[in-house]
């Protein structure tokens, strides 16, 4: 790794190894997070087919949640226009 003591620098191989170097001069190895990593839950849910019951839920789920901020953004549209 090079550069200036103070500025975190990272390096991915094509591996996928990931080298973390921090301000402070440690270096963390892992690998580059993906969304399963974070979200255990997500793995296999790709895998299912598209009229499963878990991906028609989380797609309910999706579909309500999207209107509930396109309203509360239009709300907020119509109470702040904009000044031009």
């Amino acid at each position: 790794m090079s550069g200036k003591r103070g500025e975190p620098h990272d390096f991915t191989d094509t591996l996928g190894l990931a080298v973390f170097e921090s301000p402070t001069g440690h270096f963390f190895v892992g690998n580059a997070f993906r969304g399963t990593n974070l979200f255990p839950g997500l793995i296999g849910l790709a895998d299912k087919p598209p009229d499963h019951p878990a991906r028609r839920k989380t797609d309910t789920i999706h579909r309500q949640r999207r209107r509930r901020a396109d309203r509360a953004q239009q709300r907020w549209d119509d109470e702040n226009p904009p000044p031009f």
